[in-house]
């Protein structure tokens, strides 16, 4: 079962070892809110054992991050939350 895992909060809050232990290949990462920041930290996402990660385009607009890749819109979110099984809030 593919999971949608969506990340709020700041990389220094997220349980980075319980969330590296959660996730499997097929789920996927949807970084809102703060989570955005996780943008900055290529190297903490390349260790995750998925490539399906997301973030949210306003919410990195919003605190001036700019994406060159994996943007998604408000659209995108939902289209994410409906190929996928279950959705998993990170806060």
């Amino acid at each position: 079962m593919a999971n949608l895992h969506l990340i709020a909060s700041s990389p220094s809050k997220t349980r980075l070892d319980e969330l590296r232990a959660t996730i499997s290949q097929a789920d996927a990462l949807l970084f809102i809110e703060d989570g955005v920041y996780f943008a900055a930290t290529n190297d903490i996402l390349t260790s995750l054992p998925t490539q399906e990660i997301f973030f949210l385009s306003d919410d990195a607009a919003a605190r001036g991050i700019e994406l060159s890749a994996r943007a998604v819109d408000y659209a995108g979110f939902v289209d994410l939350t409906v190929q996928y099984e279950r959705s998993v809030s990170w806060y």
